[in-house]
């Protein structure tokens, strides 16, 4: 869906650095053009849990913020680079390891398309190839590509039916638990329907299917390991409800069921299904306060007899604050996720984030950013031992950012930034601690 906003917490992010200079302002948020065979081929949908945009407000939004015009089709174009610089450690590797250093960037262009058809249908495109570059480490340079083709289509003016088929394809760290880069595969659809009202109120279901796959960039040999351990299919079905409470801000109630059906037999002992439910505010979009509060409970049912599940509080909160010459953030993320480990079942993760930007000029902008994670394993570790016996640790692992920029306005909201992050992990396993420096130039759209 189109969202008519600026992005959340545009700030450096370890599993991507320099990711705050990404998107464009007033970007689009759900995909792209493509003709009316999309009406019977696209299955999945436009709209995220707890992002949902009834059709009236996507398409007034397509209208006031693409210029760019061929015939029927509305074209919004973004060219987007990040952490253009050095790194001093690109393979994440632990103290004492020798870490590699060198100089990488990433460029993102990106292309959307609008069809307007009527005032009852949506087609649209998406198109976003992305090139990793590093100096000296050939071997980790790669080209990907995602697409998007989607619809919308307004039935009775009450009505709204939505699609789409995605194909998003990254070269990145999977999550916050990968030491190394992944080539990161998301291939599937989205379906949904849903009752809107003239004042803005939802009420509809989403279903989604995906299939999720990882191949190893920087050890080939390890290829088979990682595919093995994590390729998996998702499927879930949402019941989704927004009220309009302000204008452009939203009270929100969702709860859902998803399936995990692991890909290679020797995973099978992986798959899974889980219930959860969110509940929360989102606020408007444009204004002094943007974001969204954002908290639930989620129980994870292990499929395998004699493993660990998970029940308790997940969260999805990220929020800014205007005040005169200040822009304060904040956030706190918590949900369970696989890990990477052939012999682990998931981590529980829980990230807090803060930061504050200073305007002291109208064409300067001077940011901090923190971020604080916690990964926590429920099952113990088996460590050999020197004598040859074994031990077992409860393992838990801190991750701790600290990132400080500044950034030039060039004209309108685009920018050129700097920024110099620092890294840190640790584990209670021994002898795991990973340091990581890096210092980036950014293009902004986002000033």
């Amino acid at each position: 869906n189109y969202i008519p906003r600026k992005r959340i917490f545009p700030r450096p992010d370890p599993d991507r650095p320099g990711r705050h200079s990404s998107q464009a302002s007033g970007a689009m948020r759900k995909a792209p053009f493509l003709a009316a065979l999309i009406l019977v081929i696209a299955g999945g949908t436009a709209a995220y849990s707890q992002d949902y945009r009834t059709f009236r407000s996507e398409r007034a939004g397509i209208q006031e913020q693409t210029r760019w015009r061929i015939g029927p089709l509305r074209i919004s174009p973004a060219l987007r680079f990040y952490n253009l610089g050095y790194d001093s450690n690109v393979y994440f590797r632990q103290a004492g390891g020798e870490p590699q250093s060198d100089y990488t960037g990433i460029m993102s262009p990106e292309v959307r398309f609008y069809w307007l058809a009527g005032h009852s249908l949506i087609l649209s495109f998406l198109e976003n190839p992305e090139y990793v570059y590093y100096r000296s480490q050939k071997d980790l340079r790669s080209f990907t590509n995602s697409f998007t083709p989607a619809f919308r289509w307004l039935l009775f003016n009450r009505f709204s039916l939505s699609g789409d088929y995605h194909y998003q394809h990254r070269t990145r760290r999977g999550s916050s638990e990968f030491v190394r880069l992944v080539d990161d595969t998301r291939e599937g659809y989205r379906a949904s329907f849903f009752v809107e009202t003239p004042r803005e109120t939802a009420l509809g279901f989403t279903g989604l299917v995906d299939d999720i796959r990882y191949t190893d960039v920087e050890t080939p040999g390890g290829v088979y390991s990682l595919a093995q351990s994590l390729n998996h299919e998702e499927r879930s079905g949402t019941l989704e409800f927004y009220y309009r409470l302000i204008s452009e801000g939203d009270f929100f109630v969702n709860a859902g069921y998803s399936e995990y059906e692991f890909q290679h037999a020797a995973s099978s002992w992986r798959d899974a299904y889980s219930y959860q439910a969110y509940s929360g505010i989102r606020f408007p979009f444009a204004g002094r306060a943007r974001g969204r509060i954002s908290f639930g409970y989620k129980k994870f049912v292990p499929r395998t007899a004699g493993r660990k599940g998970f029940s308790g509080l997940v969260a999805d909160t990220q929020m800014e604050f205007r005040l005169n010459r200040f822009n304060f953030r904040a956030g706190y993320i918590r949900d369970n996720r696989f890990s990477i480990y052939s012999d682990m079942y998931y981590f529980i993760e829980d990230r807090l984030d803060a930061g504050i930007s200073f305007y002291p000029f109208s064409s300067l902008r001077l940011d901090y950013d923190f971020r604080q994670g916690r990964l926590d394993y429920p099952e113990a570790w088996t460590l050999a031992q020197p004598d040859g016996g074994v031990r077992m640790v409860k393992r838990k692992d801190s991750q701790r950012s600290h990132a400080i920029g500044l950034t030039i306005r060039l004209f309108g909201n685009t920018g050129l930034g700097i920024q110099y992050s620092s890294f840190e992990w640790r584990s209670d396993l021994p002898g795991y601690t990973i340091q990581r420096h890096m210092v980036g130039a950014n293009l902004s759209y986002e000033f």
